[in-house]
């Protein structure tokens, strides 16, 4: 589980480089992320490979009162894999999405802190109000 946690950047404090304290990160979701992308070619991979598979099997299998079933079974299963490889591009396409949205928050609250840093080091007397670490100027 660890190794899988690893995989995703979700070690738990003291497994990870952050000194035991939880550091969040980009990481989970472009790791998940790729996964996804991965889990959606290897789909789109197999259903090819499933297609070329089953070319000419009615012919391949004349007589054979097993044919239709085969037949059946096989677009059933095609269908259910077409799904997931389908659903695994969208969660591919959403984790990346939410992976920027989260890395472009992070620096935006890092900038503020930064100015405010700036700010109070200088020792400024006007200290930054609550709406300029939200980005309200």
């Amino acid at each position: 589980m660890t190794e899988l946690l690893g995989r995703f950047g979700l070690t738990s404090p003291g497994q990870g480089s952050g000194g035991g304290t939880h550091k969040a990160s980009v990481t989970p979701w472009t790791a998940a992320a790729g996964v996804a992308g991965e889990l959606h070619t290897g789909l789109r991979d197999a259903l090819t490979d499933l297609d070329a598979a089953h070319e000419n099997l009615s012919q391949r299998t004349k007589g054979l009162s097993s044919t239709a079933s085969l037949a059946s079974i096989r677009t059933a299963w095609a269908g259910r894999l077409g799904d997931v490889r389908d659903e695994c591009a969208r969660l591919q396409k959403s984790l990346n999405a939410a992976g920027g949205g989260y890395g472009a928050h992070d620096a935006h609250v890092r900038d503020g802190f930064d100015a405010a840093r700036g700010t109070w080091e200088t020792g400024s007397s006007a200290q930054p109000s609550h709406g300029a670490a939200h980005g309200e100027r």
